[in-house]
């Protein structure tokens, strides 16, 4: 968690979000069976919609589950009392207060892995291994071999992948071991061999299988073209998907490895590939500076001059729209500019929506989001505007139900003394001396006595008394329970108002936030950007100095053969 998310969670998020998540959840939780409620929890958290189960559930289903409510917690990004919670129910199953299933143990061990945490997460992975699904496991295999990379033991992690499994973790594993060896080892042999069992246990067909794939590839060219074997390099960089984010650099990295061959018009073909991605990825700037560099290496002044050009201007040309983009955001702020839906007159150049990809708005959002801290906390915004909605519909509930007690108030005494229950009482009396009339006549039969259903006319019309009797009871009580329900009915409105009141200034000061995340990363790009401009400029300068320098060597000879 960084340090901005967790800064503001801890003093407002914490508070406000338990306090809204229980106003919700208890009208849920006492109006259904509490098996469906389990697992409407249950759903969400398998799910992995953390913050929709933390608003499910009540105080009752904390206490009762508690791993589920601290995963909801950490998938939340609320971290400040796990440990506590944790070290609590670390202590209760060691005095064997409790019990902890294998499900429960799993969670434990992929929190404890998620915090960073490898250590008790391995202790509690090592008391599942007999008692997981297929599925089950390849999860658990993959948590236990990345512990073991980031605790520096590549061999143990090897050992545990040698298990029998397949599928998008066990590929994700051997990636992560591959890049493991790559970064430790001078000899990639053992990094090549990993990467090829994460390409081949990868069926490369969801979008996540696809996406893995491509930077395997990519990770696998790297290895070759370091290793000065631009050739392979170049054969694994062709198979990354031209809609894969990563494939700028690939195109990139291909023209560097054509290039190292000889190569030219490949190589250069590569890099054209590349310029009809964003500018803001830094392999599509490498790209442009790249093409004038090779046309200058062979020798082809003039091609080089004027790609040059084209680079330098577009890199001014990006720069301007980096300042205006600042502008916007320092004005309106990020949720109306990136985040919401907005009609802001005269910016539709900017916050145009379309069904294509590479919009300004959705191009500028995607580099955003590859940070990680500005990605949490753009996640967490969200997820508080949803509570936000929540709580607008159970205010509009409120209201109505508010509406119905002040009208049964109103009319309460108009309609209790409308209704007679002395005459009710004698009907019913009427009732009841006609069917023992009937029952005490002598010429009807068992048969016709069963027929009429007598004796079960009797149990109603007694019934009928008992209820009047308990109705007598209601209104005598009844102005006193609507009072009653109005006063609840409006302390929950009042807490509801509080609870909406806080969260709205919490929303406005992480929209600040994330504005100045934002900010930050905009200024990032544009330092990045301005160096890009003047290395474009000196490559004009170079080659201005090299056409000098070509046009004066010419001079001094045409002088010698006069002379």
């Amino acid at each position: 968690m960084t340090n901005f998310a967790r800064c503001i969670l801890i003093n407002n998020v914490f508070r406000v979000t338990l306090l809204a998540a229980c106003f919700i959840a208890s009208p849920l939780s006492h109006s259904m069976p509490k098996s469906l409620y389990v697992g409407m929890v249950q759903f969400e958290l398998d799910r992995g919609n953390h913050f929709k189960a933390l608003t499910l559930m009540d105080e009752a289903y904390q206490d009762a589950h508690v791993v589920d409510h601290v995963t909801a917690l950490n998938g939340f990004n609320i971290n400040s009392d796990i440990d506590k919670i944790l070290k609590k129910v670390y202590a209760q199953v060691k005095n064997k207060s409790i019990t902890l299933t294998s499900k429960d143990y799993f969670k434990i061990g992929r929190l404890e892995y998620q915090l960073g945490r490898c250590k008790p997460a391995l202790r509690a992975f090592k008391k599942l291994k007999n008692k997981l699904s297929q599925e089950e496991k390849q999860e658990w295999i993959f948590y236990r071999a990345n512990c073991f990379i980031r605790l520096g033991s590549n061999k143990n992690a090897m050992q545990v992948l040698n298990d029998t499994v397949d599928g998008i973790w066990a590929s994700h594993a051997y990636y992560n071991l591959g890049v493991s060896y790559d970064e430790s080892s001078r000899n990639k042999s053992k990094a090549l061999k990993a990467f090829k069992l994460a390409i081949l246990l990868n069926k490369g067909k969801t979008l996540q299988e696809k996406a893995l794939k491509n930077q395997i590839n990519l990770s696998v060219g790297s290895v070759y073209l370091n290793a000065e074997k631009p050739d392979l390099s170049s054969n694994f960089f062709k198979k990354v998907y031209l809609d894969a984010s990563i494939a700028p650099q690939a195109l990139y990295l291909n023209g560097l490895a054509k290039l190292e061959l000889n190569d030219f018009r490949a190589a250069t073909q590569s890099w054209f590939s590349v310029k009809k991605y964003p500018l803001v990825n830094q392999s599509v700037a490498e790209a442009l500076l790249a093409i004038p560099y090779a046309y200058e290496r062979s020798g082809y002044i003039s091609q080089a001059l004027e790609a040059y050009l084209e680079a330098s201007s577009s890199f001014e040309t990006e720069l301007k729209i980096i300042s205006k983009v600042d502008s916007l955001l320092k004005k309106y702020g990020a949720a109306k500019i990136l985040i919401e839906d907005s009609n802001i007159e005269g910016l539709e150049w900017f916050l145009a929506k379309d069904v294509v990809t590479n919009t300004m708005k959705a191009t500028y959002f995607s580099y955003f989001m590859s940070d990680f801290e500005i990605y949490d906390a753009v996640e967490l915004y969200s997820e508080l505007k949803m509570l936000s909605e929540s709580m607008q519909f159970w205010s509009s509930q409120l209201e109505v139900f508010s509406r119905s007690l002040k009208d049964k108030e109103a009319t309460f005494s108009k309609k209790s003394k409308a209704f007679s229950l002395v005459n009710t009482q004698k009907k019913i009396d009427r009732v009841t001396n006609r069917i023992r009339s009937i029952q005490n006549k002598n010429t009807l039969t068992q048969r016709q006595i069963d027929r009429m259903q007598i004796t079960k006319m009797e149990t109603n019309a007694s019934k009928l008394s008992m209820r009047l009797a308990q109705l007598k009871g209601k209104v005598a009580q009844g102005r006193g329970q609507l009072k009653s329900q109005l006063e609840i009915n409006k302390a929950l409105n009042n807490r509801r108002k509080l609870s909406q009141k806080q969260l709205k200034t919490v929303i406005e000061k992480l929209d600040k936030q994330i504005t100045l995340l934002i900010r930050g990363q905009l200024g990032v790009l544009k330092t990045q950007m301005s160096a890009n401009f003047e290395r474009s400029e000196q490559g004009l300068v170079h080659v201005f100095q090299d056409i000098a320098e070509s046009s004066k060597k010419q001079k001094n000879r045409l002088d010698g053969r006069y002379k």
